[in-house]
């Protein structure tokens, strides 16, 4: 706008008030709302439905009229080209362009109109509308949480468990039933990633923001979420359930679990973006669930696994989630007791799991973990940077031009009917003729 300001200084010219203020508004940076997409949503009478979502098949949106007035694709198109301004524009993008005669402050030298940081600002403001409007999902889930975890400590009383040999094994199935949990309550984020993924592609082709602007908040804004609901089950299952009263310890398994469910909705997140579909995601989804649990070092213990299938020890989320609980739990004061030799209760049982590893190992599960998560969104980035959209991109078009195209009507709109007629004919005198074979059945039925 000073550019401008500055050439109409030089030409001698007196610009419109009303214009130059509208200019001027228009080109402010920073605002919460921009002037011109208010202006715009006035003159199409939007403005009192511009917070509300379009809606879809399952989610009521605006009304019929307001669809038609939010989708611009031909009588103002056909009107622009009639005018004198359309005409003019047409005449002079025909003519070759002599390159010498470009202007430097003509030229867009970036992919995108604004920097990186006011796109990752713009994408966090949206990420967070968008976790606003779902949030009877994180509403539902942390009641759901909540109510597992209520029943999971009436069972697991610890009035009911000792310190001891066979209660041990107790304790063993609660850890692993709170990582199996938080890994399932990560399992929704596959149907939401799904469901945005049409809209960021056409996003990306038209250069709204880079994949990783997109992503990087839609990791950063889960983080709250993920606290939360380690939160709620810690609180509630920790003490009840009876582990080892230490506060440091309750910190350790609250920041264990943040991390687990953390990876989780990675995971889910980075399977939606790669198969981008919602049937094969729920269904790799509930394998990969599977196949974690499996490997996670308590279905199957370490020692009963075949050396060919060690890996998948290593590489299970949950394998790092069991390490870090147990080493944390079975290693405190209270497990120290000697049972035969020099084996005390905490050790007999690690060792019989196969998870017999240093009280430092569980600093080595926490790294693990955050690096799970790191490449994970990274392969989320990755996967929205490169891979191309599910099927071909399908614009909405009204009917007028819909028939236009199928050459059912003429230019100005109506039914072309010399050629509906002209076209008849070409058809085969002999083919059946579905609508009379249909009459003659109904009324042969009802007479």
């Amino acid at each position: 706008m000073m550019e401008v300001s500055r050439r109409e200084k030089q030409a001698g010219i007196l610009p419109d008030s009303d214009v130059d203020a509208y200019m001027k508004a228009i080109s402010v940076e920073g605002l919460k709302s921009n002037l011109q997409t208010d202006y715009i949503l006035k003159i199409l009478g939007l403005d009192i439905c511009a917070d509300t979502m379009a809606g879809d098949a399952m989610r009521r949106g605006i009304s019929g009229g307001q669809k038609k007035r939010l989708t611009t694709v031909d009588q103002f198109g056909k009107k622009f080209k009639e005018s004198q301004v359309g005409k003019n524009l047409e005449e002079e993008i025909s003519k070759p362009f002599d390159k010498s005669k470009n202007q430097k402050g003509a030229l867009s030298l970036t992919k995108y109109s604004l920097t990186k940081w006011e796109l990752f600002k713009a994408c966090s403001v949206r990420e967070f509308l968008l976790m606003k409007r779902n949030s009877f999902i994180y509403i539902f889930k942390t009641t759901q949480l909540l109510i597992i975890a209520s029943i999971t400590m009436t069972v697991l009383l610890r009035t009911r468990m000792a310190v001891d040999a066979i209660h041990a094994s107790y304790y063993m199935g609660a850890l692993f039933y709170g990582l199996i949990i938080l890994l399932v309550d990560g399992f929704p984020e596959t149907q939401m990633t799904v469901s945005r993924l049409a809209v960021f592609y056409k996003h990306r082709e038209l250069c709204f923001y880079p994949a990783w602007a997109y992503a990087i908040p839609s990791a950063i804004l889960k983080v709250p979420v993920s606290l939360l609901e380690a939160f709620v089950w810690t609180t509630l299952t920790y003490y009840v359930i009876g582990y080892s009263p230490e506060f440091g310890r309750f910190l350790r398994q609250f920041l264990l679990l943040f991390l687990v469910h953390l990876t989780s909705t990675s995971m889910f997140r980075f399977v939606a973006s790669v198969l981008q579909t919602a049937v094969a995601s729920t269904a790799v989804g509930s394998l990969t669930i599977v196949i974690a649990s499996v490997f996670g070092g308590f279905v199957i213990a370490k020692p009963a696994m075949p050396v060919w299938l060690a890996w998948g020890f290593w590489i299970s989320p949950l394998t790092y989630g069991e390490i870090g609980l147990t080493v944390n739990e079975f290693l405190a004061p209270r497990w120290e007791k000697v049972i035969s030799g020099n084996t005390s209760i905490g050790q007999q049982t690690l060792e019989s799991r196969g998870l017999n590893f240093h009280g430092y190992f569980y600093w080595i599960s926490v790294g693990a973990l955050i690096g799970m998560t790191v490449l994970l969104n990274i392969g989320f980035t990755m996967a929205l940077t490169f891979l191309k959209p599910p099927g071909n991109s399908r614009a909405i078009i009204s009917r007028e031009k819909y028939n236009q195209l199928q050459g059912k009507t003429n230019d100005s709109g109506f039914f072309d009917q010399d050629k509906i007629l002209t076209e008849a004919p070409a058809k085969s005198s002999t083919e059946p003729k579905k609508g009379v074979l249909v009459f003659f059945i109904f009324s042969s039925i009802f007479t």
